[in-house]
């Protein structure tokens, strides 16, 4: 089955990249502010696969599982009859974890069978749970989602403190940018998503990445940094 992506890394992968902070429902920013960090980073990036040539939104080959997964080492996830998933590959669980929507990556350590797959999970999902395959385009669409959301995170810890800027947050979304620019300046760039006939990619016109082709970090603009919410 085909699954529609609106977002391409997790709340966890955020955490990765600001180790020193534990996201939660009381301070800023909250698991919610992370949540709409990184989809509206996700659109930002799904405007750009638009404009490079790319179709969108973005799919990608998954199955839902027939009964609800538990957190565990070599945890059992189980599926319905399908050959899509091997051993080492790189999945995504997408479902409901403590009466919230979640998700997290991991690895297919063991294919029992058919309808069952092995592999570690943080989380426990009442069913149903959708399991995805991640391309490595997808898996660079998550490294920049994590980026952009994870600066935008640190960016605002600095802020309710009045601390000013964030040297973290700005190498974050100066990694951010450069990703971005290489999907956005090389045609076919991310092998395997589709793309739309006859179109070409280049930079985005007037799309509001103004730091596209910036020299040096102090020429780059942030778009969505300053009183900018989701």
């Amino acid at each position: 089955m085909s699954v529609l992506l609106t977002y391409f890394c997790a709340v966890d992968d955020v955490r990765a990249r600001n180790k020193d902070r534990d996201y939660n429902d009381t301070d800023p920013p909250t698991i919610d502010d992370v949540r709409s960090f990184i989809r509206g980073y996700a659109a930002e990036i799904e405007s750009v696969l638009d404009q490079a040539g790319y179709v969108t939104p973005i799919t990608t080959i998954g199955v839902v599982t027939t009964s609800g997964v538990t957190s565990g080492l070599n945890a059992l996830v189980p599926v319905p009859p399908t050959d899509q998933f091997q051993v080492g590959m790189t999945v995504r669980l997408m479902g409901v974890w403590s009466n919230r929507v979640w998700d997290e990556f991991t690895e297919i350590r063991r294919v029992d069978s058919s309808t069952a797959l092995r592999a570690n999970v943080k989380y426990t999902y009442n069913e149903p749970v959708t399991v995805v395959r991640v391309s490595s385009a997808l898996e660079y669409l998550r490294t920049a989602n994590a980026h952009a959301a994870a600066a935008q995170a640190e960016r605002t810890v600095f802020m309710a403190a009045n601390q000013g800027e964030s040297t973290h947050s700005q190498l974050l979304h100066n990694e951010y940018l450069r990703l971005i620019k290489q999907i956005a300046a090389t045609p076919g760039f991310l092998v395997g998503l589709p793309t739309v006939p006859g179109v070409d990619a280049a930079i985005p016109k007037g799309f509001g990445l103004s730091s596209f082709g910036a020299k040096n970090p102090d020429e780059i603009e942030p778009r969505f940094f300053i009183n900018k919410s989701y």
